[in-house]
């Protein structure tokens, strides 16, 4: 893995990305699409933003010196019964947003 000054982190090679890529944006909210592979969702514009640049603001060293994404939101993407692929209700990319249950 290369460390860069800038704290960006910037996979060195493709099994560098793919661990990266599996251990976040495949648990992550916005990754619909990785599991899907349906043209109709979304990909995550992060991901997609480092395939085209080779970089991303995003994607940073944290304290201890590991790679993280700054907007990583853990989620189990699974199923219903019907095969239907279970939504979160909502996601804010606010950490001071509250959700109230109506």
């Amino acid at each position: 893995m290369s460390h860069d000054p800038d704290n960006r982190f910037r996979p060195s090679n493709s099994d560098d990305g793919l661990y990266f890529i599996d251990k976040f944006c495949v648990n992550c909210v916005r990754g619909k699409y990785e599991h899907s592979q349906d043209t109709t969702d979304n990909p995550c514009e992060i991901l997609s933003r480092s395939f085209l640049e080779g970089e991303t603001a995003e994607w940073v060293y944290d304290e201890q010196g590991h790679p993280t994404c700054t907007h990583f939101k853990r989620w189990k993407w699974e199923k219903d019964g019907d095969g239907n692929w279970i939504e979160p209700a909502y996601v804010s990319d606010d950490p001071n947003q509250l959700k109230l249950p109506l």
